[in-house]
């Protein structure tokens, strides 16, 4: 937004009447709201988070079911119950041995794909982590440049919008608490 003042032709006497003969440009603000940016943050921040939780997940379901971790379970509590309801008879017994060694092969299957999880889970921690630090120093960039530029320019307005572009990715990486300081400075706590 644009700070105008209308100038005037020079009139006689007492009688100052504007009249129209153009404008001058005093300044640029920039037009924005605190508290959406702030609900725009939060809501990247959860939704990012709610994607995230969903492709582990994911990950976690299918180490769980790829195996039939449920469908050996289940035959070996029936072998169970078969061989708890006649234990004299011969079918039951050698059945539950095979029940019991699938379920454990489940179990392993289970485990490894769980154990295989881990690594993927540290490597995207490690790669949010540098995002962070690389838009942490944008933002302390900005922060500086804002310091240097004047008030109401266009270089200013242009500065202005570039802190919550970065606040906005950061909320998709984590929580941020962001205050604002003197030139439009933001100052972030995660």
């Amino acid at each position: 937004v644009a700070n105008t003042q209308e100038v005037a032709a020079p009139s006689h006497g007492s009688n100052r009447v504007l009249n129209g003969l153009g404008v001058t440009v005093s300044g640029i603000t920039r037009s924005g709201s605190d508290l959406r940016n702030a609900e725009v943050r939060a809501a990247g921040s959860d939704l990012a988070r709610s994607e995230a939780g969903a492709v582990w997940l994911q990950r976690i379901e299918s180490a769980l079911t790829g195996n039939k971790l449920d469908e050996r379970l289940t035959a070996f509590f029936n072998a169970a119950s078969a061989l708890a309801a006649d234990p004299s008879a011969s079918a039951p017994r050698a059945t539950l041995p095979q029940a019991a060694a699938a379920l454990a092969r489940s179990f392993s299957g289970s485990g490894g794909g769980l154990d295989g999880a881990h690594p993927a889970l540290d490597q995207s921690a490690d790669a949010m982590a540098s995002q962070l630090n690389t838009l942490s120093a944008s933002l302390a960039k900005v922060n500086s440049a804002l310091g240097r530029t004047g008030q109401g320019t266009s270089g200013q307005a242009a500065l202005l919008d570039e802190p919550d572009r970065l606040l906005e990715s950061m909320g998709a990486l984590t929580d941020v608490s962001v205050s604002f300081g003197a030139a439009g400075r933001a100052n972030l706590k995660a």
